[in-house]
């Protein structure tokens, strides 16, 4: 099983489309994550893709955003691709089970 904790902040606003997979439309929310580990000169930062589908996606659009602190859990996945430039490229994208809110307040 490949379940990954993550605790930070959303550096994108959601945005929300919708999939059809065989016929079935299906919503997804899309945004941005860091998360910051290490200490001082030792502080790194390590972004994220994270993706979260059906009624998590309404959740996601209506209440997260940009510098919104959340807990993500879910799957992990390397997704390696190519640029405009012909080079590769790689990103880490995260399917969101659950999200929690980690500060307070509605998304005005």
């Amino acid at each position: 099983m490949n379940k990954l904790v993550l605790r930070g902040n959303l550096t994108t606003d959601v945005t929300l489309r919708e999939v059809n997979f065989d016929g079935n439309i299906r919503k997804v929310a899309d945004f941005g994550f860091a998360v910051n580990h290490g200490y001082g000169d030792l502080k790194q930062t390590t972004y994220f893709r994270v993706h979260a589908w059906r009624g998590l996606a309404d959740v996601a659009k209506n209440y997260l955003s940009k510098g919104r602190s959340a807990l993500i859990v879910g799957p992990v996945v390397l997704n390696k691709y190519t640029d405009a430039n012909g080079d590769t490229q790689a990103s880490m994208e995260v399917c969101a089970d659950e999200i929690e809110f980690l500060d307070a307040g509605r998304r005005e």
